[in-house]
């Protein structure tokens, strides 16, 4: 389990005073839950995934995955961001088998594995071609099974979806459903995007800002395959509208100090 206990961050604002970029965060993530964390901007959601990530340090708290402290980078962590961050240099194939080989995987393993993953996400017969050569949404999902290829325990993604068409986006949110179905990763998602968040979440949590908080969590009980236009779907993120808008406390969610376990979602089984 993933165990994020009263952790705060701090940074020095000018030399002299400190601001706060996240205060007294609560949350509990069971092993294969989609949990997906929107705000504003500024609210501190990408600190909260570095933190975890293990590439910042809380000011106070603890952050904790099966009882174990996190205190440095893990591949059991892995981190996709917006920017695909894929080497030019290198082929599908071998971007995807990257952290495979920081692993000291043998090379006809980690190949195994690589193309595993590539046919996972659809690019299998992509595979010796390089990022330049690909579109955006094709670059995203080499990021994808290049993250998934090290068979991370936790999947950490920053709007991994937020530079791409409205097309695109749509196609790959239901890629990444599809694959949570078969793989059963726990995942961290940030977005801006409330319809995205209601259609992957299990759960959802609301951060508000100044300093970062959570300001209300939501239970997604919604049928699969989701309907965009349904009633509940859209009353669901006409809830979490207002608990967004400035002055309001959560007054629509569950109670925000109580993070732990969801019910979880008839999705992802």
């Amino acid at each position: 389990m993933l165990r994020i206990d009263q952790v705060s961050k701090a940074y020095m604002a000018d030399g002299t005073r400190a601001r706060t970029a996240l205060r007294d965060i609560t949350l509990h993530a069971e092993p294969g839950e989609f949990i997906c964390v929107v705000g504003m901007s500024g609210c501190g959601k990408t600190t909260l995934l570095r933190l975890v990530a293990g590439l910042e340090q809380p000011s106070s708290g603890r952050i904790t995955l099966n009882a174990e402290l996190i205190d440095r980078p893990h591949p059991e962590r892995t981190l996709v961001f917006q920017e695909y961050a894929l080497f030019p240099w290198r082929t599908v194939l071998h971007n995807v088998t990257f952290g495979l080989e920081l692993k000291n995987v043998g090379r006809r393993a980690a190949t195994r594995q690589g193309i595993h993953y590539l046919k996972l996400v659809g690019l299998d017969s992509f595979r010796h071609h390089r990022p330049h050569e690909l579109s955006g949404g094709m670059r995203q999902r080499v990021a994808l099974a290049r993250a998934l290829a090290v068979e991370p325990e936790v999947l950490l993604m920053d709007e991994p979806f937020g530079a791409l068409d409205a097309l695109t986006r749509g196609r790959l949110q239901q890629e990444l459903a599809e694959l949570q179905q078969r793989e059963g990763r726990t995942v961290l998602f940030v977005t801006h995007s409330i319809m995205e968040a209601v259609f992957l979440a299990d759960r959802i949590v609301v951060l508000h800002p100044e300093p970062g908080r959570i300001g209300a969590t939501y239970e997604v009980d919604l049928p699969c395959p989701r309907d965009l236009k349904s009633t509940d779907f859209q009353g669901l993120c006409e809830r979490i509208e207002a608990d967004l808008s400035p002055g309001t406390q959560g007054a629509s969610g569950s109670n925000p100090t109580d993070q732990g376990t969801a019910r979880r979602n008839p999705c992802n089984i």
